[in-house]
């Protein structure tokens, strides 16, 4: 892994003093690894290239945006995540203490079968928040392991108390 990065830093070098040499006024393509370009993070779209952490997981590209939900002043609610890979997955949730406050955490185990013959388990991560302020939040939960990373968003609504009119 090393190689192939000291590899890419050394051609970005190689066409930076072309450039330089040549006198050349053309745009010089930097990566920030193997086969992404610095361009295209943030750009809007999900290049799976540079969904790591080298290039900011694409600067959120590739985030699952999750339809909205609506809560009241006061009202608790779940965020139920399944970890298919036995605890292997970290997953780190990030959500604005000033809109939400975190009640509890649980993780529940689930016997049954990981493929039709291998006995397992899955992980079940719930978070159970309240709704303390008024106003458009966002709840970010990301998985990753030394293989994965995917960062799903959940787009929140909390309304005044439902009980006053």
């Amino acid at each position: 892994m090393k190689l192939k990065i000291i590899s890419t830093v050394l051609l970005s070098v190689l066409v930076i003093v072309s450039a330089i040499a040549c006198g050349s006024s053309q745009e010089v393509i930097t990566y920030c690894s193997s086969w992404c370009e610095n361009t295209w993070i943030g750009d809007g779209q999900c290049d799976s290239p540079c969904n790591n952490a080298a290039c900011n997981y694409d600067g959120g590209d590739c985030a699952i945006q999750m339809p909205s939900s609506t809560y009241h002043i006061n009202e608790t609610f779940n965020m139920t995540l399944d970890d298919p890979f036995d605890g292997g997955l970290e997953i780190i949730c990030d959500y604005d203490h000033s809109m939400l406050e975190l009640v509890s955490y649980n993780e529940v185990r689930h016997q049954g079968l990981m493929t039709p013959s291998v006995p397992g388990f899955s992980i079940e991560d719930i978070w159970t928040f309240k709704a303390i302020k008024v106003g458009d939040t966002i709840i970010t939960m990301n998985y990753m392991n030394s293989e994965i990373y995917q960062s799903y968003i959940y787009p929140i609504s909390i309304a005044s108390d439902s009980n006053k009119d």
